[in-house]
């Protein structure tokens, strides 16, 4: 079995837990998320994109969700947003 990085997370409690609201408006259309840190300063950011909204896709899916804890629990910051 591959030893990646991911091999090494484990799930922790959060106790702190910064999210922010986050709206990009570039033309007509828009780009709305939220970025997500554990207690310190992060220097690594985890980009999490949702299955397409046809299959129930969005930036609250389970699978998403389940992944931001993950990162969340072991240092990254994360940025979860919906795409039309």
């Amino acid at each position: 079995m591959h030893q990646g990085p991911l091999n090494s997370l484990s799930f922790h409690y959060v106790s702190k837990l910064d999210r922010q609201f986050i709206r990009y408006l570039p033309g007509h259309n828009s780009l709305a998320g939220i970025l997500s840190k554990a207690g310190k300063e992060s220097k690594e950011v985890v980009i999490l994109l949702h299955p397409h909204p046809l299959y129930g896709g969005d930036m609250d899916n389970p699978v998403i969700m389940s992944l931001e804890s993950l990162f969340l629990d072991n240092g990254f910051a994360t940025f979860r947003f919906n795409f039309r």
